[in-house]
């Protein structure tokens, strides 16, 4: 079972890298490369701290005390009501609310990440 550590880089680790994919994308037209790099790497960074951090989140908001500790901040229905909110948000046109759609789709992924890791252990994931 991924323990806090195994939780925390992975989500860390792949928020790092999808957070550099969205910066360069999102900056790409930037006439000076470095520009385009620090703002790359710096975007890059905060997301991965962000991911990092929501990748532990579900065992902050229901810790492992035993091994039935998964209830709804580790089931299938989080994991669906997640992904289902994060591409409604993305659909929407939020012109000036780009800073607050980075922070919810980085703290998301991790979130995500999480869960994923947990519904391949032995015990899996709840569905409510």
């Amino acid at each position: 079972m991924p323990n806090r550590k195994i939780h925390y880089r992975t989500a860390a680790g792949i928020g790092f890298v999808v957070g550099g994919i969205s910066a360069y994308y999102r900056n790409r037209n930037e006439k000076s490369k470095l520009k385009l790099f620090v703002r790359v790497v710096a975007e890059a960074a905060v997301a991965g701290v962000l991911a990092g951090f929501a990748g532990i989140l579900p065992d902050i908001l229901e810790p492992a005390t035993g091994p039935y500790h998964r209830k709804f901040f580790h089931s299938y229905v989080a994991l669906v009501g997640l992904m289902g909110s994060l591409a409604i948000l993305n659909q929407k046109d939020l012109k000036g609310y780009e800073p607050f759609r980075f922070v919810l789709n980085s703290l998301g992924l991790g979130y995500l990440v999480h869960l994923v890791q947990d519904s391949m252990t032995p015990k899996g994931l709840p569905v409510i």
